[in-house]
């Protein structure tokens, strides 16, 4: 795994329950440190998509795994697997 990359699976067998809503779960592996996180929080914000809920899953020398339920999970799986 780069510095830089960021695994993004949409996962579609995973549902969240918010506000009434089952919701859709996008997974991602982000590299250590926390300017990782705050770039794909500013990636998502500047294509307009409001992350509704993040959760760790895991920490591993390489880096960190997230779950994320975004507004658009479609479209923020797209833009963020854009580089």
């Amino acid at each position: 795994c780069h510095a830089s990359a960021w695994d993004i699976d949409f996962v579609d067998d995973i549902r969240i329950k918010t506000d009434c809503q089952l919701r859709p779960v996008l997974t991602t592996h982000l590299p250590p440190g926390p300017a990782a996180v705050a770039a794909l929080a500013r990636r998502l914000a500047d294509a307009g998509i409001n992350i509704e809920a993040m959760y760790l899953l895991r920490t591993r020398p390489d880096g960190v795994e997230f779950a994320v339920i975004v507004d658009r999970p479609r479209e923020a799986e797209q833009h963020l697997q854009e580089r």
